[in-house]
């Protein structure tokens, strides 16, 4: 397809420092393509040209497209930002005084470091696990003089207050975690940056980079931070060859320290800089852009622009008000069945997109019932979680007399004095004895293969799962209440301070609960012991996944649920710099959608009790809209 006025523009502009601002849906791709394809025909050799993205699919697809277009044998150098910081240290750290056979470590070899150093330190603070660590150290490096113990400043005095840790603990975190580093020769992500910029301090090591490319380019420039926009402006050479595709509007990652602002930082560098503005959509109808441009237009910006297309006008954007979670979750599922009928669809056009992670489970839980093939982005499946298969497996112990199997499952959660080996030995004791469980619990006495220690604890759990089938006949959810309060696994998660694993817990619940009509026994039946691999076996899922993981996606049919304030926006936003990332982020969900948009909103319940019932202020923004079908739902909606 021959280039539009604006791509043709990015792409023919002088060789001078270049932004082009990139709507969603605009070609942004093509035109770093044709940029990088204009260079090689104006001589440039490949190999001197620097290709900066943000993920290895994006340079794995830039250097595809371009390997089929280009006849000349050697290719342009793409790369993620810390892929070049790695090369970069790789040729030259030993300028730095670092040894040069260094090792790099990925994000779950961090967390495995921090999750031994909060153990032997014994930290015991509320919300903060190796994730939280791994994030605040990493914030704090680029604060805090390098290499340097923890000094108190006033980032970290925040994060003491906000996880209510002592200063000290949290130096003690951070100092245990650098020494950890230096002493196996390993980098993380930020030690790239941080040495990267310090070796282009060095005027020798700065030159090699100046001389030696020719032109660099840098796709989603939004998403650079204040370090990395350093970096390039170090090795950027006399030439001054810089072309940066970036959407300010797309800025949704100020939480890894990418800089809101980094487009009009762009502005100001330069001297002589041209800028290009990419506005014709080729993704969504003109109804999805006309919501889309009224929400993101509050943010006001000079950098701002106003998407059109010249795909059709499109149904309108769909939004819906429910009464209550379940009815939300009825109407999504039935409209994606509907939708499947009546468009010919296929469940891999359809993705359903939420603030949150959790917000994942009511939607997981019906999909499951109706036996689709389904994929959850940067989450565990919600039956393979810790918490979730010990209460199934206390469940099958109170209605199956047969259910050995659950005893591997509750034998730590809480601790019992019940080791892997012993369990084995109770498996093949109640085998040779024809006892059941509960029978061979009370008799553990005859197997004389175990120590009078573990008789003693299968006793007192024989006596638990009496005190639980007792209570059998309660509606499902009291009796799961139960379960976790006589078994001692709410407090024991209370004193791990592992509060969402007991939401988790009250979560399940209550979607066993919402299944009218059965037994509790028939209830129970249907829940899987085993973990579940939540791989689709097929390419044809429906998707479920958090705004921020579907960024540069596109679906013909886009959910948005869960459009209630203190969740879209987070209740974390209180400064106008949250709200207004808030809003990208809206708008980055809503310009996914090719064909139709839908909006959703039900109360947000937390343990039971409904926490926020008050529409999104995004909702109130565009619910009024000519283009916009707006309803409350008041009956409710049976699947």
């Amino acid at each position: 397809m021959p280039l539009n006025k604006g791509q043709r523009e990015a792409v023919e502009a002088p060789f001078k420092p270049t932004l082009v601002i990139a709507g969603a849906g605009t070609g942004k791709t093509t035109v770093l393509i044709e940029r990088i394809l204009r260079y090689i025909d104006e001589g440039i050799e490949p190999s001197r040209i620097l290709a900066i993205t943000f993920t290895n699919k994006s340079k794995d697809e830039i250097s595809h497209r371009i390997r089929k277009r280009s006849p000349v044998e050697s290719s342009p150098r793409i790369y993620t930002f810390h892929a070049f910081f790695y090369w970069v240290l790789r040729k030259d750290i030993e300028k730095l005084g670092r040894d040069k056979d260094f090792r790099v470590i990925d994000e779950n070899d961090q967390r495995a470091i921090f999750r031994m150093i909060l153990k032997e330190k014994s930290i015991d603070s509320e919300g903060i696990t190796p994730r939280t660590m791994a994030n605040i150290v990493s914030i704090l490096k680029h604060r805090n003089p390098y290499e340097q113990p923890l000094e108190r400043n006033e980032v970290a005095l925040h994060f003491s207050r906000k996880y209510e840790l002592s200063f000290e603990d949290l130096a003690d975190v951070y100092n245990a975690y650098e020494k950890n580093l230096r002493e196996i020769n390993v980098l993380d992500y930020d030690d790239l940056e941080i040495l990267a910029n310090n070796l282009l301090n060095i005027e020798e090591a700065r030159k090699y980079w100046n001389q030696y490319f020719k032109a660099i380019l840098i796709d989603e420039f939004q998403d650079t931070n204040d370090i990395q926009f350093e970096i390039v402006k170090k090795i950027l050479g006399e030439h001054q060859n810089l072309f940066c595709v970036g959407d300010p509007d797309q800025s949704i990652y100020g939480f890894r320290g990418a800089k809101a602002g980094i487009c009009r930082e762009f502005l100001d560098t330069f001297e002589d800089t041209q800028l290009v503005k990419l506005e014709e959509n080729y993704r969504s109808t003109q109804n999805i852009l006309n919501v889309s441009n009224v929400l993101i237009n509050k943010n006001s910006g000079e950098l701002s622009k106003v998407l059109f297309t010249s795909n059709e006008e499109g149904s309108k954007v769909v939004y819906r008000e429910f009464i209550n979670e379940w009815d939300e979750v009825n109407y999504v599922l039935d409209e994606v069945q509907y939708l499947i009928k009546r468009e010919g669809a296929s469940l891999r056009d359809f993705a359903i997109l939420y603030r949150n992670n959790f917000l994942a489970v009511p939607f997981e839980m019906k999909i499951k019932e109706k036996k689709w093939e389904y994929s959850i982005t940067n989450s565990v499946e919600f039956y393979s979680r810790e918490e979730i298969r010990a209460v199934a497996a206390y469940l099958h112990l109170v209605f199956n007399d047969d259910a050995t199997d659950a005893l591997y499952k509750i034998r730590a959660l809480p601790p019992k004095g019940i080791g892997e080996v012993a369990v084995r030995t109770f498996e093949t004791f109640k085998a040779a004895s024809s006892y059941t469980v509960l029978e061979a619990l009370f008799n553990i006495d005859e197997c004389p293969e175990l120590t009078t220690r573990a008789k003693t604890a299968f006793k007192e759990l024989g006596v638990l799962i009496g005190e639980l089938r007792s209570k059998k006949d309660l509606g499902i959810y009291d009796l799961i209440m139960f379960i976790i309060d006589k078994s001692g696994y709410k407090k024991y998660l209370m004193e791990k301070k592992e509060l969402g694993r007991i939401e988790n817990i009250i979560k399940f619940a209550e979607i066993l609960k919402s299944d009218k009509g059965a037994d509790n026994w028939e209830v129970v039946k249907e829940i899987p012991l085993k973990t579940k691999d939540v791989v689709p076996k097929t390419d044809d899922y429906i998707l479920l996944s958090t705004v921020h993981q579907v960024k540069g996606l596109e679906f013909k049919y886009v959910f948005v649920v869960k459009m209630v304030s203190d969740v879209f926006p987070s209740y974390r936003s209180v400064t106008a710099a949250d709200k207004s990332e808030e809003r990208r982020l809206a708008y980055v969900a809503f310009t996914r959608a090719k064909k139709r948009l839908y909006i959703t909103k039900s109360p947000y319940s937390s343990k039971g009790s409904i926490v926020s019932n008050r529409e999104s202020e995004f909702v109130t923004d565009i619910k009024g809209l000519p283009f916009v079908d707006a309803r409350v739902v008041t009956k409710k909606w049976f699947s």
